[in-house]
């Protein structure tokens, strides 16, 4: 930690610039290593493009493990389908709707698409004095 008016050590920077890497928060930064939330912005803006690229790379990182997670869940998610058509497991509907649901949702997120129902569809049949009576 350092003190007001006191240099930071080259090695307290990177622990900043690391801390905000994870985070990017000025305040609980300046709280975690005792300085103030200026010198934190200062240390940020010190190498800005170094900086969003940590971000970006960090971003991609986290990314990169979710989906591992995903395709192992899918995997895991057609073994236990599979064992269940074949009677050997008993799946609840309501837990593979959840599963279809969540990777539906997931892979329209990758794409760019709304996970938002917002359209509703309805088709009437007959005529529509039926419904008045």
């Amino acid at each position: 930690m350092a003190r007001q008016g006191q240099k930071l050590t080259d090695e307290l920077k990177e622990q900043i610039r690391a801390h905000l890497v994870l985070t990017d928060n000025l305040r609980e930064t300046a709280r975690k290593f005792g300085v103030s939330p200026n010198t934190v912005r200062n240390i940020k803006l010190e190498r800005p493009d170094e900086f969003a690229q940590l971000r970006t790379d960090k971003k991609q990182e986290l990314i990169d493990k979710l989906w591992d997670n995903i395709v192992e869940a899918q995997e895991l998610g057609f073994q236990m389908i599979a064992e269940a058509k074949k009677g050997k497991r008993d799946i609840p509907l309501g837990q593979i709707s959840t599963y279809l649901g969540t990777l539906y949702d997931k892979r329209a997120l990758m794409m760019g698409e709304s996970t938002n129902n917002t359209q509703i569809k309805v088709t009437l049949e007959g005529e529509l004095d039926t419904w008045a009576n």
